[in-house]
C-alpha cells in the first residue's frame, strides 16, 4: 500500500483487517480487538496489549473505547510532524 510508505500519519481505527490482508504490517507493532490478534501476528507484526500503539505514523488502537486516547496521540502526531 502506497499510503504506508508515505510521510503521511496512518491513524488505523477500522482498517485494521484490510491493512493486515494487504501484507503491510510486517516488522511493525500494533494493537488491536482480541478477535484479530492471530491476523495480526499472521501478518507479520507483533501485537501488543496496549489502548494505542504508536510505531512511526502507524497508529493503532484496541477498542472503541480507546478512541480519546487514539485521538490525542493522532493529534500529538501531526502537530509535531510526520517522520
Amino acid at each position: 500500500m502506497i499510503f504506508m510508505r508515505s510521510i503521511r500519519p496512518l491513524p488505523k481505527g477500522n482498517v485494521k483487517i484490510l491493512i493486515t490482508a494487504a501484507d503491510v504490517l510486517r516488522g511493525c507493532k500494533v494493537t488491536g480487538w482480541k478477535s484479530i490478534i492471530q491476523d495480526i501476528k499472521n501478518a507479520g507484526a507483533t501485537f501488543v496489549d496496549a489502548a494505542v500503539v504508536e510505531d512511526g505514523n502507524l497508529i493503532s488502537r484496541r477498542h472503541p473505547v480507546d478512541l480519546p486516547e487514539f485521538i490525542r496521540a493522532s493529534l500529538r502526531k501531526l502537530e509535531g510532524g510526520i517522520r
